[in-house]
């Protein structure tokens, strides 16, 4: 194996010695590297093994039939990476080779073989410097990322993301998202308050006025753990008070050594003191199980808070707690019928992954209702401990569970499930033994929707539904809201308020709203091709999809692709989106405005914004939440929230559009009180796409009965016209 510092080395396979003559010596010997030369290919099979060469040239004589697969032959059963490997052969290969770095034709012209050697050898040696220099600072915990001042964005690597604590991207899409630069703000989204805001403006600051700084916060890793980050920014590209091309952003690790060894000195306490099975020895025994049993259950059991656990107790007496706990898991599951032994001797059914995460095999066993006996055991067992010993209160147990093949089969799979469904686990102390099997089944088909969700655009799994808005003085319609929905399988339809939350704890949510966009725009160009609209849509912005900084472009970018004029593509913003950066987020207010882009305050009055920051923003609708609309009446007047709402909007010249409207008393209250537009099942329901074409020509509102209706033969007309064309509920037809 090679050495840092030492140079990479070239080997020669060489069987006929034609590099032993004069011409190609003296040609070698301007090699500034370490060369071997070997006559079989034994010899040189086991120099590429030991790692003992960074380029292989394999010179094959005129008698070899096939010098491509010789050379593959070479770097067979090796694992990447593997050396670069050029070949000299008498004539032309019939077909080309992708894993040759060069090959060479006789007559062999060696002062270019030698500068292609040179070429090799020298990336190589670059290579093996940037995965040194990459592995110390990684071991220093120390990462940099440059922030462009014009587009205010970064790149993020693995090893940045892991300290920082962003989330692990998840599947081959997720991974191509984050290469892709973001804006630098979400850097910081998951350290602590008021850490954020303070972390935010230092670093605007730097971006603004090009003088350096240095800052510490702390990052928020679970309930019981932080972690201490020290930033140190270099403005680069310009003086001292302008504005610089970019900062070089330090990120350095500086957490105390005991808050970050606590707990794998924690890890390797349970090992000595529990005699547990670990690591891969669990692992290789979860594969045979998973291949002998067609199916059954893991159950996942992982402690938090051991750090201060042991930081508040010492390792000789919460070591002593920690064992007791861990024997009465191991008696509550040791009588479940089917459970795997872990150590026959023993009579282990306990065994540990690592740090303080333990599993549990229960073969033949898939049912949801199967499992209520050994989970009760299992949180009788845990209650009694600490029942018995107060001082395991500071620990907290989290239980996943994930069924093979359901939900894999293979190891890393079925445990990513089992964590995943941790992560989502909430039981409370004042919960009976009935619901934990509840809680530990919501849990998993949390982490289900969370993998699915990552695959659901693939899939073709998302699609668009359509809320009418009505005109309450016309009477007519005026645009819609467009609204995703999941069809996460043929009889099942996801509500939005369970995988929207799924999407926002992921950070999702941004490319499922850059998708929403591209569909919304293609929609509107298909129902233009159609002889509707141009028709007014409305798309709804997450506040992470705000703060991404791509929304201009990612609107843009669909507005142009399908020809859609920005006018007709409406943004709905909430307040959450305007409270963490308020100068940043008017900026980018403007930059849709100046798109063409109408604004949409959305759910007003549930956040924070007075009146005087109202006035500032470049907003042109400003809309009543579902929530003010419900109880209101004619008789309320002026005690009611909405027709207060409605009369700023109208003082500051804004559109206000009520959602939720659902009783004919609504909507006189609001139609009464002035206010522009309504939305809500007393209207319709969302529609899909191809019942809009008939709603916008054909529907009316009917004032006398309070009922959005389409003319019996315009919807005679459209069933005629082909499948699908009313396809949905359109209110009632006349």
């Amino acid at each position: 194996m090679l050495m840092l510092g030492e140079k990479p080395r070239l080997l020669i396979l060489d069987p006929s010695d034609a590099a032993g003559g004069r011409v190609a010596r003296k040609s070698l010997e301007r090699l500034d590297y370490p060369v071997a030369r070997v006559g079989e290919f034994g010899a040189a099979h086991g120099a590429i093994g030991s790692q003992q060469a960074a380029v292989v040239m394999v010179i094959a004589d005129a008698s070899a039939r096939d010098p491509a697969s010789l050379c593959s032959g070479l770097l067979h059963g090796f694992p990447a990476p593997s050396p670069a490997l050029v070949l000299l052969c008498a004539k032309p290969l019939e077909r080309p080779q992708s894993d040759l770095a060069a090959v060479f034709v006789a007559p062999f012209d060696w002062d270019a073989i030698v500068d292609r050697l040179t070429e090799l050898l020298s990336l190589s040696a670059m290579r093996r410097e940037r995965a040194a220099l990459a592995s110390l600072l990684q071991l220093s915990r120390v990462e940099m990322v440059s922030i462009e001042t014009e587009s205010q964005s970064c790149s993020v690597g693995e090893t940045l993301g892991a300290l920082l604590g962003l989330p692990e991207p998840d599947g081959a899409a997720a991974r191509r998202e984050r290469t892709r630069p973001m804006h630098w703000q979400r850097l910081f989204e998951h350290c602590d308050e008021p850490d954020r805001q303070r972390v935010l403006d230092t670093i605007s600051g730097c971006l603004e006025s090009g003088i350096g700084f240095e800052a510490e916060y702390d990052l928020r890793l679970d309930r019981n753990h932080k972690r201490r980050l020290r930033l140190t920014g270099h403005p680069s590209g310009a003086g001292t008070g302008a504005p610089p091309r970019r900062v070089d952003l330090v990120v350095q690790d500086v957490t105390p050594v005991v808050a970050r060894s606590s707990s794998d000195a924690g890890g390797r306490l349970l090992e000595t003191t529990l005699g547990l099975r670990r690591g891969d020895r669990v692992l290789q025994s979860l594969i045979r199980i998973v291949q002998e049993y067609k199916q059954g259950t893991i159950l996942l059991i992982r402690l938090q808070g051991l750090a201060d656990f042991y930081r508040q107790y010492g390792y000789e007496s919460g070591g002593a707690s920690l064992r007791a706990f861990a024997e009465a898991i191991e008696s509550g599951l040791r009588e479940v019928p089917g459970v795997i032994r872990i150590s026959a001797s023993k009579q282990q059914v306990l065994a540990r992954l690592a740090g303080g995460e333990f599993l549990v095999l229960i073969p033949d066993m898939t049912d949801d209702r199967s499992m209520v006996g050994p989970l009760s055991r299992l949180l009788q067992a845990m209650r009694a401990a600490i029942a018995a010993d107060e001082r395991l209160t500071l620990i907290n147990a989290r239980i996943g569970m994930a069924t093979w093949p359901r939900d894999g089969s293979s190891p890393d799979v079925l445990l990513r499930a089992a964590n995943l469904a941790c992560d989502y686990f909430a039981l409370d102390e004042s919960d009976g033994l009935d619901t934990v099997t509840a809680a530990v089944v919501r849990a998993r088909e949390q982490a289900r929707l969370e993998f699915d969700l990552h695959y659901a655009i693939e899939r073709a799994q998302l699609q668009l539904h359509y809320q009418p808005k009505l005109s309450m003085e016309a009477g007519r319609l005026v645009g819609f809201e467009a609204l995703l929905r999941w069809q996460h399988r043929p009889n099942l339809l996801v509500p939005p308020a369970i995988f929207i939350p799924i999407a926002e704890r992921t950070g999702l949510i941004a490319r499922l709203g850059a998708w929403v966009i591209e569909q919304a725009a293609e929609q509107i160009a298909i129902w233009r091709s159609q002889g509707v609209g141009p028709v007014p849509l409305a798309v709804n912005v997450s506040s992470q999809q705000f703060r991404t900084g791509d929304l201009v472009s990612v609107l843009n970018g669909a507005c142009a692709r399908h020809r859609v004029e920005p006018a007709s593509l409406q943004t709905e913003i909430t307040e959450s989106c305007l409270i963490d950066d308020t100068e940043t987020a008017m900026r980018l207010l403007g930059e849709i405005r100046r798109l063409g882009c109408e604004i949409a305050l959305d759910d007003f009055g549930t956040g924070y914004s007075s009146l005087s920051y109202l006035q500032r923003l470049p907003l042109d609708i400003l809309k009543i939440d579902r929530s003010f609309t419900i109880s209101i009446g004619p008789e309320q007047g002026d005690r009611s929230l909405a027709f207060n709402i409605i009369g700023i909007g109208r003082s500051l010249g804004l559109r206000v559009i009520a959602e939720g409207v659902a009783s004919a008393a609504q909507w006189q209250a609001l139609r009464g009180w002035g206010c522009a537009q309504a939305q809500g099942y007393l209207i319709s329901q969302p529609v899909p796409a191809a019942a809009v074409p008939l709603m916008w020509h054909h529907g009316a509102w009917d004032a006398a009965t309070y009922r959005f209706q389409v003319p019996a033969t315009a919807a005679a007309t459209a069933a005629a016209a082909g499948p699908g064309a009313a396809a949905a509920p359109l209110g009632d037809v006349a």
